[in-house]
């Protein structure tokens, strides 16, 4: 029974390795595509930059209403 588990695992581990080297071939991009992909991430991290500061300048104002809120009732 064991020389057909070693023959099993071989083949599966045949199978994994092709499978993910096909994948690798076909996930490939091009250079116009890795350049459009970067110019995408660029535009990505400007607008959470600035849902970043959005975010902080909220919390700020929250900060400030709730320290005068709390001064308020002393």
């Amino acid at each position: 029974m064991e020389p057909f588990m070693g023959i099993a695992l071989i083949i599966c581990a045949t199978a994994l390795l092709k499978y993910v080297s096909g994948r690798n071939k076909k996930g490939s991009v091009g250079p116009q595509q890795a350049e459009r992909l970067q110019e995408r991430m660029d535009m990505l991290e400007r607008r959470l930059s600035d849902i970043q500061e959005i975010v902080l300048a909220i919390d700020e104002k929250l900060e400030r209403q709730d320290r005068s809120g709390a001064e308020a009732h002393r």
